[in-house]
């Protein structure tokens, strides 16, 4: 509720939650059919988490491409998604390793960056990471190389007698 002033105005102060998204206020006048209408928007503060959203733990055949793509999330300190924040994903250099289709993806309006990963030649088990700049933590995909049992060669009796 407010008064209005000698020239026929009348203020509130609006403070926004912690809740990020769009509303509407209407301010109205007893005998008047229309009120007047306000669109707001609330904004997601800095990015502060980085999380596994899907994707971890999985493992593929070599060369082969992994089942689920690796997912995370990006929120700011009251969970609100963030959108638009670079992610880097990054996979070890040697080893055991994956081949990603890209090494940074920007989240989108549910603060989701994604990306996909094929297992290179060499079996094991690897972490790749996720991490947002200014973010002190990092999201880790547990991630496994595996042989295809056709792959494997048994050699039994073998004579080595000349």
């Amino acid at each position: 509720t407010s008064i209005t002033d000698a020239n026929g105005l009348a203020s509130v102060i609006a403070s926004a939650n912690n809740i990020a998204g769009s509303y509407s206020i209407s301010a109205s006048i007893n005998g008047v059919a229309a009120a007047a209408m306000f669109q707001l928007n609330n904004m997601a503060g800095p990015s502060a988490s980085i999380a596994i959203a899907a994707g971890t733990p999985q493992t593929a055949i070599l060369g082969d491409a992994f089942t689920s793509p690796l997912v995370v999330h990006v929120a700011d300190a009251q969970g609100n998604p963030i959108v638009g924040e670079l992610v880097t994903f990054l996979a070890p250099a040697s080893g055991a390793s994956a081949n990603l289709s890209e090494t940074n993806a920007v989240t989108d309006v549910s603060g989701n960056a994604s990306v996909t990963a094929s297992a290179n030649l060499l079996a094991g088990s690897y972490v790749v990471t996720a991490s947002v700049s200014g973010i002190g933590e990092s999201a880790s995909f547990a991630l496994g190389n595996q042989v295809e049992a056709a792959d494997l060669i048994f050699i039994d009796g073998f004579d080595t007698t000349p």
